[in-house]
C-alpha cells in the first residue's frame, strides 16, 4: 500500500514539474492564436507571413490602430481638406490595408522593396515600404493582400503625403498566381511578331515570373545617381534588360554569370537604346522554382510547334512569300 501510494506521488511530482519548467518560445508572426472565423469570405485572414518572430517588428503587427479604406484614399491629401490634419494625427500609428498589390519599386532612401497597394473596385492606392523583404513566390502584383505597416503622413508642398513604412504582408488571399514563361519563350514570341508582342506584354501592371540564364550584372545608375542592379538574360536573338528593384534579394541570394535565375517583372517594349526588351521589377531566386511553362500551353502545343515551323520557313522563302499554312495560327 505504501508502495503505491509513493508511486502515484512520484508521478504527481513529475506532471507538476514539467508543467512548471516547459520552456515558452517566442511567438512568431506565424504562431498566433486561431483568429475568429472571417465574415467575409473574400477577405483574407490577418495570418503573418513567414515566422517572424514578433520581437523582430518596431510595432505588434497583430494589433493595427487604424484601418485604412481604399475606396476614397488618394495622396498626396490637398491641405485644403479636412482629413489631411485627421491623417497628421495618425503619424506613426499602425495602420491595416487591404488591396491588390500592384507596382513594385525601390524606396528612395532605403532601398527597400516597395509597392503600391491599391482599391479593388476604386482607384485608389497607397505605397508601402516593406520593412522585411518579402517572398515574391507568395506576394506579386495581382494578388490580394492584407499589409499593416507604420503610417507615415507629412507636409510636403500644400499637401500631407500619406504612405506605409514598416510594411509587411499579412495574409494574401488564394486566387490565380502570376503567369510563368522563360526567357527563351519570350524572346521568340518577339522575334514572331514585335508589333504583336507589345501589344500583349507592354503593360505596367502585368507581372510574369521569367525564368532564364543570366548573362551578367551591369551596374546603372537610377534617379537618384544611385547604382542599382540590373540582370541581362539570354533569351535567343534577343536578350532581356531587367531592372531590378530588391537590392537585399541579390545581396541574400547573389547569383552569377551562366546561372538560371527568375525574377518577376513587368514589360516596357524593346528599347533600342541597349537593343533588348526592358523588363522591371525584382529577383526572386536561381530558378528554383518549378517553371511551369504557361505561354506553351497558351498556344496549345501543336499550335506552338506549329508556329516555331512556320517561323523558321519563312526565314528561308523570299521576301513576301509565305506558306499558306502559317496563316491562322494563335497568337
Amino acid at each position: 500500500m505504501q508502495t503505491a501510494i509513493f508511486s502515484v506521488c512520484l508521478l504527481l511530482t513529475i506532471t507538476l514539474v514539467g508543467i512548471g519548467c516547459s520552456a515558452k518560445s517566442e511567438p512568431t508572426t506565424t504562431g498566433e492564436p486561431t483568429p475568429e472565423p472571417n465574415p467575409n469570405p473574400n477577405r483574407p485572414e490577418p495570418k503573418p507571413k513567414g515566422g517572424i518572430p514578433l520581437s523582430k517588428f518596431p510595432y505588434d503587427p497583430t494589433k493595427p490602430e487604424h484601418k485604412i479604406s481604399l475606396a476614397k484614399f488618394k495622396s498626396p491629401i490637398p491641405a485644403s481638406d479636412p482629413t489631411a490634419k485627421d491623417w497628421l494625427a495618425k503619424n506613426g500609428k499602425v495602420g491595416e490595408v487591404h488591396g491588390i498589390m500592384g507596382y513594385l519599386f525601390a524606396a528612395p532612401r532605403t532601398r527597400h522593396e516597395a509597392y503600391n497597394v491599391r482599391s479593388e473596385t476604386e482607384s485608389g492606392s497607397i505605397a508601402c515600404e516593406s520593412l522585411f523583404p518579402p517572398d515574391w513566390r507568395a506576394a506579386s502584383p495581382g494578388r490580394v493582400v492584407t499589409v499593416v505597416g507604420v503610417i507615415e503622413a507629412l507636409k510636403q508642398g500644400d499637401g500631407v503625403q500619406v504612405r506605409l513604412k514598416d510594411a509587411h504582408v499579412m495574409a494574401i488571399a488564394p486566387g490565380r498566381k502570376n503567369m510563368e514563361a522563360t526567357a527563351e519563350e519570350l524572346g521568340e514570341l518577339y522575334t514572331l511578331d514585335r508589333a504583336a508582342f507589345d501589344r500583349k506584354w507592354k503593360a505596367a501592371d502585368r507581372y510574369t515570373y521569367v525564368t532564364g540564364t543570366l548573362k551578367r550584372i551591369d551596374k546603372v545608375p537610377n534617379r537618384n545617381g544611385e547604382l542599382s542592379n540590373k540582370f541581362i538574360l539570354a533569351a535567343g536573338s534577343v536578350e532581356l534588360y531587367c531592372h531590378i528593384q530588391n537590392e537585399r534579394g541579390v545581396k541574400a541570394n547573389p547569383p552569377k554569370a551562366g546561372d538560371k535565375v527568375t525574377v518577376l517583372v513587368n514589360c516596357s517594349g524593346y528599347d533600342s537604346n541597349v537593343k533588348g526588351i526592358a523588363m522591371n521589377g525584382v529577383y526572386v531566386d536561381r530558378g528554383e522554382g518549378k517553371v511551369s511553362g504557361l505561354l506553351t500551353p497558351r498556344l496549345g502545343e501543336r499550335a506552338w510547334s506549329e508556329k516555331r515551323s512556320c517561323s523558321a520557313l519563312n526565314s528561308r522563302r523570299p521576301l513576301g512569300a509565305s506558306s499558306p499554312d502559317c496563316i491562322g495560327l494563335p497568337g
